[in-house]
């Protein structure tokens, strides 16, 4: 297989994975947009809006753009890799109180 083939298949192959986070995304919104959309249909066939109908309607909206915002967080890997650098610690911790600000001195033994 020459390079050029190598290059081709590569780009496809990301294409494909693409497609796929694309499809992802929209299928989640879609999901999470379904309970409002029957309200609004139940608005529609009824004529009566109860008082709670905007509420339930604002709560999936809002349920949905933190699900487009964590599921773009996982399908994007340069997104994973910043958010996952921001939550990591990596800090040096003494072993004891006692020891910092201290000279540790080494004492020679001698076993008999």
């Amino acid at each position: 297989m020459n390079n050029q083939t190598l290059i081709v298949k590569q780009r496809q192959d990301r294409d494909v994975i693409v497609i796929q986070r694309i499809l992802i995304i929209v299928s989640l919104l879609m999901a999470l947009g379904i309970p409002a959309v029957a309200l609004i249909i139940m608005f529609y066939t009824t004529g009566e809006e109860d008082t709670i109908f905007s509420r339930i309607e604002w709560l999936f909206v809002s349920v949905s753009m933190i699900g487009l915002v964590l599921s773009l967080v996982i399908v994007t890997p340069q997104l994973k890799s910043m958010v996952l650098k921001t939550f990591q610690h990596n800090r040096v911790v003494p072993l004891a109180s006692t020891l910092t600000g201290s000279i540790l001195i080494r004492h020679k033994t001698t076993t008999l």
